[in-house]
């Protein structure tokens, strides 16, 4: 996960810059995000859900458990 400083300590918010190319956030390592659309919050909320979604689960391969029960039950 790339980090930003808060530009707010308090509500630990990082706020966008603007030059002549837009608006872009700055990252700690020194990587510039360019600022590509305004979402509707209900469709941002939707969004979030189904990133954090997808970072807690587990990390399965399906296809390995299988070959170890085959495997398993071939001795």
């Amino acid at each position: 996960m790339e980090q930003f400083n808060p530009s707010d300590k308090g509500r630990g918010t990082a706020a966008a810059s603007e030059d002549d190319q837009g608006w872009f956030f700055q990252a700690v390592a020194g990587a510039r995000y360019d600022w590509l659309a305004e979402l509707k919050p209900q469709h941002a909320l939707w969004i979030v859900n189904k990133l954090t979604g997808q970072l807690g689960r587990v990390g399965l391969v399906e296809s390995e458990w299988l070959r170890r029960w085959h495997a398993d039950s071939e001795d």
